[in-house]
């Protein structure tokens, strides 16, 4: 009886899925990158970290006098755990040999579409079940008005619930130029990002608009000429913000199309990665059919609260 090898496909079958499936990973476009903070798990199964204090304010001495001796606060820790996901499809004898390679090449690119989408919704989920699932390590919700910081006892709040406006957009930016550390020394990290979902885009696009502008009062939304936040020197020239419009915002990945979000450049909203996207294949022995699967260890989460504000609009 001949035995059936493994191996039978040809080698520039998996040549060819594997750099149709790299390009569109590579190439599909990443609303996360340049917003998420993404580091990467160290040895182990898992990543702990804890929040902890400054310390308090230096104290005049006199001639002889010894200096004080403070101790910083430790808060609590969290600990997150990669986790693994992947997908695979399915390439018959006969597709090979009736050389339907189109097909197959369509198969790889969506299993990269795949991967990416993953990756997108995972992230963008601390945004938008922020105030409602996911915490930061104190323990409260990351977009919530019980914030407490460790040494100083001041009470932050990065939740709002108001409709995206100058007036509400001015309050964010007040949230980041008056924040504080854990020792109640302030923190210089400005707004950075302004996230929307596509709904909000054009509003958006007109807060940010240097001429033109906004009027303020009850009519956000009618245009002005030189009124607005960002061209008005009373309102003080913020003109260093970045409107990014995220698609994984909307109410069709979970999210809310009247909700909104506000992010520093120092924020701790974090993809880390334990193993990037890795495909591979192999031979069905039952079936004939060529294995191909794509498996990657990740995990997302909020550890820090401080950099980020939500207005989740009930």
């Amino acid at each position: 009886m001949a035995v059936a090898m493994t191996g039978k496909f040809p080698k520039h079958l998996d040549r060819d899925i594997d750099k149709i499936f790299t390009n569109t990973y590579v190439r599909y476009p990443k609303q996360y990158v340049g917003v998420a903070n993404v580091t990467s798990f160290p040895k182990g199964n898992h990543l702990t970290e804890a929040e902890v204090s400054g310390l308090g304010g230096m104290r005049r001495l006199g001639e002889g006098q010894g200096v004080d001796f403070d101790l910083p606060t430790e808060g609590n820790e969290k600990t997150v755990y990669p986790i693994k996901f992947g997908l695979g499809f399915q390439v018959t004898e006969e597709m090979v040999e009736d050389a339907v390679h189109p097909n197959i090449g369509k198969m790889a690119s969506a299993l990269g579409i795949s991967a990416n989408h993953t990756v997108e919704l995972r992230f963008w989920d601390l945004f938008n079940s922020g105030s409602t699932v996911h915490k930061s390590w104190d323990g409260e919700f990351v977009f919530s008005g019980s914030h407490a910081t460790l040494k100083s006892g001041d009470t932050i709040d990065n939740l709002e619930s108001a409709a995206l406006s100058e007036t509400s957009l001015q309050a964010a930016f007040d949230y980041f130029d008056t924040l504080v550390d854990e020792s109640g020394f302030p923190v210089f990290s400005p707004l950075k990002y302004l996230l929307v979902p596509t709904k909000l885009r054009w509003l958006a696009e007109r807060l940010a608009r240097q001429k033109g502008g906004l009027t303020t009062g009850s009519s956000d939304t009618a245009e002005s000429s030189g009124n607005d936040m960002t061209t008005n020197p009373e309102n003080g020239y913020v003109d260093n913000w970045e409107t990014k419009v995220i698609r994984y915002l909307d109410a069709a990945y979970g999210g809310d199309d009247n909700d909104w979000f506000a992010a520093s450049a120092d924020h701790d909203m974090r993809l880390i990665w334990k193993r990037k996207i890795r495909m591979e294949s192999g031979d069905d022995f039952h079936t004939g059919n060529k294995l191909y699967k794509a498996t990657m260890r990740f995990e997302t989460a909020a550890f820090g609260y401080k950099g980020v504000y939500g207005s989740v609009v009930t």
